[in-house]
């Protein structure tokens, strides 16, 4: 297995050590790493779950019930909002003949 480049492993290390300093248990030290990376991978994608999920290497329906149970919270600014039509009458702005 591969771990990363020299930084991510001196900020791990750092991050393992105050971990066992202020005893945080692997697990919740595993879950917080989960959540910071999983939130992390959502704003560099905007929001593209899908996308987020193939990165994790993990099935979307997985991430989203990881999300769901961890409670991950976005910003909702313009680049995670999803494009929308105009005023909610369609892709035509209403033009279409009934």
């Amino acid at each position: 297995m591969a771990i990363g480049s020299g930084n991510f492993l001196n900020a791990a290390n750092v991050a393992a050590e105050r971990a066992l300093d202020d005893g945080i248990t692997l697990d919740e030290a595993v879950d917080t790493f989960r959540l910071l990376w999983v939130r992390g991978a959502l704003i560099r994608n905007k929001g593209n779950q899908c996308r987020v999920a193939s990165v994790a290497g993990m099935h979307r329906n997985t991430l989203g019930r990881m999300i769901k149970r961890v409670g991950i919270g976005l910003p909702i600014g313009p680049e995670l909002r999803r494009p929308h039509w105009g005023s909610g009458k369609g892709r035509d702005g209403g033009k279409a003949a009934a």
